[in-house]
């Protein structure tokens, strides 16, 4: 699952048809699927052939597959030629599980690790409503790196590629994202204030016969922001 979008999702669907798959449809949902699953294919069936061939008994063979599976190059592979934005999560079915994050950072992601449990989420609000944790205690899910939690427990934070320069998606600060995140709420009232003088502007500083109001709801922090600042003697001008 994830939240994201391929910007390049022809040329991909075309390396799947020179490879001599046979994509059904033309969707970066599939494209990335079926990527993720030819290379989890590919390293297992080489581990598999590695432990065969050094004379390990065949019962013993997928519990030292699922231990050695090298979830992070997996990704690697899988990514390599990826464009776009995306925050994915995935579970292989040994129990394996991982979550990756655009080289740009265009999708938020965020996780949460403690003794007892590790939690991944689009938002800090929703870990921190969930958990009952502070901001502090979540941590940001760093750009071109993939988190991969092994079904034996361990857990790791490795890069897949390189880090490209910063592009987050505006959208999810100022629409998507929920209101009560500290950050969030700090940045929505900004925006309003921003607006003030182009507010002003446009009722030719008539505040006294205007009505200001906001859509949708998640304008509200922005409204709050723009009316504050209207209001005061440098915005009231």
């Amino acid at each position: 699952m994830g939240n994201f979008n391929m910007t390049n999702t022809r040329e991909l669907n075309d390396v799947m048809r020179r490879r001599g798959q046979h994509p059904v449809v033309d969707t970066d949902t599939q494209t990335v699927l079926e990527e993720i699953g030819f290379h989890l294919d590919e390293a297992h069936n080489r581990l598999y052939h590695e432990l065969r061939d050094d004379g390990m008994d065949g019962l013993a063979i997928p519990a030292e597959i699922s231990k050695r599976m090298d979830v992070t190059q997996i990704i690697r592979d899988s990514a390599a030629i990826w464009d776009g934005g995306y925050a994915i999560a995935g579970v292989i079915g040994n129990g394996d599980m991982f979550v990756m994050r655009d080289p740009n950072a265009i999708r938020p992601c965020f996780y949460l690790q403690t003794d007892e449990f590790i939690a991944f989420a689009s938002e800090r609000a929703a870990l921190r409503t969930v958990f009952e944790v502070r901001e502090e205690d979540t941590q940001v899910m760093p750009a071109a790196h993939v988190a991969v939690v092994k079904s034996d427990g361990r857990f790791s934070v490795e890069p897949f590629t390189e880090v490209r320069p910063p592009t987050p998606c505006a959208f999810e600060r100022i629409y998507f994202s929920r209101g009560n995140g500290a950050t969030i709420y700090t940045q929505r009232k900004a925006l309003g204030e921003a607006l003030v003088p182009q507010l002003l502007d446009a009722v030719g500083n008539d505040l006294e016969n205007t009505v200001v109001s906001f859509v949708p709801n998640t304008a509200e922090t922005a409204f709050y922001g723009s009316w504050t600042a209207s209001a005061s003697p440098a915005g009231s001008r």
